[in-house]
């Protein structure tokens, strides 16, 4: 946690006046949101927008076609599934070959606290149910040093530090704030989110260190649930009784605070019914990132917030719900019957009808029963044109849905219908090269919290003693320098598919490998292969190369992340045989020079008088080079040497 700054009272006083008129004015530019949200939950509960209705009689058909909440079930559950259904949820890859050991002991680390510490699960499902219904959710990422008091066996009182790292801490549409039409939230002139707590959660905080003195705000408690927000509680979840909660602003934004005429870049928690600053601080992290993540379902040009599935299907549910109830009214007013009778039959007004029940007429023809209304079929070709429009228009198929497409035959066959399907995920894979991208962002700046707070705890203890200690490298580095390090990914690349045709598709890949290898294999034994020519083993070495590379292509189009572990760096594999090949042409050079060493020490040997040298044998020595000479030998000397003497 950074320590707080200490503003003069000048320069609090205009800080907190700044922030005032800064909220102000953000409410009037977000305009109906909070209304909007309403309705769009509504849209998807189907719920009517009265109790009871009137017209054209009381209690007429009042229900709400549910088209919204049948296709955001699937769209949703699609990409939930498509998301969570690779393991592990982010893949990390060293850019250089003594970065890939540290990736991957880094990447069992952040899939342990994404999962343990995280509960990454649990926070982004719901992210991404707003984000479908929406059209935009956002949440923060900070990191969050949790104190708790508690009492031990002894009666003693105990600050113990129950969580140190980082949050998910889910935004709602309607508490996101920023000023202008940003289309990046990090391009806003500044940027924040309202959070409320009880006073329990806010006295927990201050001896979090995360706030200061918040004893002065104890008056600021309001209503959660006031004018529209009593509506907007939906979202949230259940109804309560109206508790009090204090409204906090968390926002991140720039203002000159020495005077010097440039503004530096601060974090404040704002609380704007006393108003008072509870927290100021420069910016804690030094990624120098905005903290706030923003996902979009379908982008709208130049604005941050983007078209939801409600937004789309609003007037096409409206057209289908008023078909829907009108075919229903017309139904009860075919099936209701009144009866026609002459005056003076004996038959009047109010007479009870049962069944056997004897009318005694002069004339048959002094009573006739008439329906008032008429059944309309075409209504419901209307309705079924509209649920097709919905349909297309957020991109959905009969596939996606679970059901036999209408317009197949019906001995559609099995490669055409998943050449359909292919076609129908196109929209679904938009939206979740945007929701990569954002969860990318989320996972390395994860790692660059770590990196920056290191905190002390079981973190590191799940990992392998060589894992640990690689990630304990790693985070040694700048929070500036891992994406010049590593590559971090979501796994997750396209919708996802069906257990069979995963096994069909990986089935063709493992074929396509099996191929791969052999050829491979033969290629390497023709290019290395002295005597083939050198054209043809060039050519082989090319062909090797070649062949990798559309490997790769199509290993791509698999969603098989990992690469390299299936397929070889074929550069390396013939660097690695050409030096095999040279260390064999050495070692052949060398044996070659021994054996005609050896020949000549063999030769010397025999002019010598010696005996000829056996391999391995120490070479004979002669007269000057170990033998007595003539000389130092006078017993052996020759007859000249008698003279001279």
């Amino acid at each position: 946690m950074t320590l707080p700054l200490k503003l003069d009272e000048d320069v609090e006083q205009g800080l907190t006046n700044w922030l005032l008129e800064e909220l102000t004015i953000a409410q009037l530019e977000l305009g109906d949101r909070d209304a909007r949200a309403v309705k769009y939950d509504q849209m998807y509960g189907a719920e009517p927008e009265q109790a009871i209705k009137t017209f054209p009689w009381y209690k007429a058909s009042n229900l709400v076609a549910p088209l919204a909440g049948i296709i955001i079930d699937a769209v949703y559950s699609r990409l939930i599934n498509t998301l969570w259904a690779a393991d592990p949820f982010w893949t990390l890859r060293g850019r250089r070959g003594e970065w890939v050991e540290l990736a991957e002991s880094a990447q069992q680390f952040l899939d342990y606290i994404q999962n343990e510490r995280m509960h990454a699960y649990f926070y982004l499902k719901m992210w991404v149910m707003e984000l479908t219904k929406m059209g935009i959710s956002s949440f923060g990422l900070p990191w969050r040093t949790i104190k708790r008091r508690n009492v031990n066996d002894s009666g003693q009182v105990k600050e113990n530090i129950t969580y140190d790292g980082p949050v998910i801490e889910l935004i709602p549409w309607t508490d996101l704030f920023y000023r202008g039409l940003p289309t990046v939230l990090k391009d806003a002139d500044w940027k924040g989110y309202r959070v409320r707590y009880s006073w329990t959660e806010l006295k927990r905080w201050e001896a979090s260190g995360w706030l200061e003195n918040v004893d002065r705000i104890k008056g600021a408690a309001k209503g959660y649930y006031e004018a529209v927000q009593q509506e907007a509680r939906k979202m949230h979840g259940g109804d309560a009784i109206n508790p009090e909660f204090y409204e906090l602003y968390n926002i991140q934004c720039s203002y000159d605070i020495d005077g010097c005429g440039y503004p530096e870049e601060l974090h404040v928690v704002f609380e704007p019914q006393t108003p008072a600053l509870l927290y100021v601080s420069g910016n804690p992290y030094t990624h120098g990132e905005c903290t706030i993540h923003t996902g979009t379902y379908f982008p709208k040009e130049h604005n941050l917030a983007g078209y939801g599935i409600c937004q789309m299907l609003e007037p096409l549910q409206a057209a289908m719900t008023t078909m829907l109830n009108q075919t229903i009214d017309n139904a009860t007013a075919a099936n209701t019957v009144f009866i026609k009778a002459r005056k003076g039959s004996g038959v009047k007004a109010g007479t009870r009808i049962y069944p056997m029940k004897v009318f005694e007429l002069q004339d048959l023809n002094d009573i006739s029963f008439e329906s008032f209304g008429q059944n309309n079929a075409g209504m419901f070709n209307l309705i079924g044109m509209v649920k097709d429009f919905g349909e297309k228009r957020v991109g959905v198929s009969d596939y996606n849905m679970g059901r036999e497409s209408s317009g197949a035959a019906y001995a559609a066959t099995a490669t055409s219908t998943l050449a359909l399907l292919n076609e129908s995920s196109r929209r679904f894979d938009t939206v979740m090269k945007d929701l990569r991208f954002t969860l990318g962002k989320v996972g390395m700046q994860t790692l660059q919290l770590y990196s920056q707070f290191k905190p002390k705890g079981a973190d590191y203890e799940v990992l392998e003693e060589a894992s640990k200690t690689n990630v304990r490298q790693l985070m040694k580095f700048p929070t500036g320098m891992m994406r010049d390090k590593v590559v971090l990914e979501v796994t997750a690349s396209s919708t996802a598919r069906s257990k069979p045709i995963e096994q069909q598709m990986y089935g063709q890949y493992f074929q396509m490998l099996l191929g791969y290898y052999t050829q491979m294999v033969q290629g390497l034994q023709l290019a290395m292969n002295p005597q083939v020519p050198a054209g043809i083993r060039e050519f082989a070495e090319e062909a090797a190369k070649g062949a990798t590379q559309v490997m790769r292509k199509i290993t791509s189009t698999f969603d098989i992340k990992d690469v390299d572990k299936y397929l070889p760096n074929m550069d390396l594999v013939f660097n690695i045989a050409v030096q095999e090949e040279q260390m064999k042409i050495q070692q052949a050079q060398q044996m070659q020079q021994m054996q005609q060493m050896q020949m000549l020490q063999q030769m010397q040997g025999q002019q010598d008088g010696g005996q000829p040298m056996l391999p391995g044998m120490p070479p004979p020595t002669n007269g000057m080079e170990g033998g007595m000479s003539n000389e130092s030998n006078p017993g052996e000397a020759g007859p000249g040497a008698g003279m001279a003497g």
